[in-house]
């Protein structure tokens, strides 16, 4: 592989590395606030429009650019699994909770939001509407 590709692959690599810790720092700041005030609504604004988990999201944004530049390494490619299936089992513990929590209203939020990947667009803003 050239020095140009690499360098062209490291700064896009470089930019969604940036990209996932901007969206981790605006998700647990959306977390904090709400814990702080002792509110006790579903929060589904900012990053949680797009996903349910967006912590896992932004984990699992972080790793695949990595295997761009390692790919020589296919050994790499077994923790991003393994993250993304530790990510599946703890989402769904997590969610036992938040229907407990929520119960109808995080139901029909799950219809509208992806748990893990951004792939419908602004279900929390139908969400809402719907609501």
């Amino acid at each position: 592989m050239g020095v140009a590709v690499r360098i062209v692959l490291c700064s896009i690599c470089i930019v969604e590395f940036l990209l996932g810790v901007s969206w981790f720092a605006r998700s647990l700041n959306l977390v904090n606030v709400h814990f702080q005030g002792q509110e006790h609504r579903l929060i589904t604004d900012g990053p949680f429009n797009y996903v349910r988990h967006p912590l896992y999201t932004a984990l699992l944004m972080t790793l695949p650019p990595l295997l761009v530049l390692w790919y020589a390494d296919l050994v790499f490619i077994a923790p991003w699994v393994l993250v993304l299936i530790v990510a599946h089992y703890v989402v769904r513990l997590e969610e036992r909770e938040l229907i407990e929590a929520f119960d109808d209203g995080y139901r029909r939020y799950q219809k509208y939001v992806p748990a893990l990947l951004l792939f419908r667009g602004s279900g929390g803003r139908r969400y809402r509407e719907d609501g």
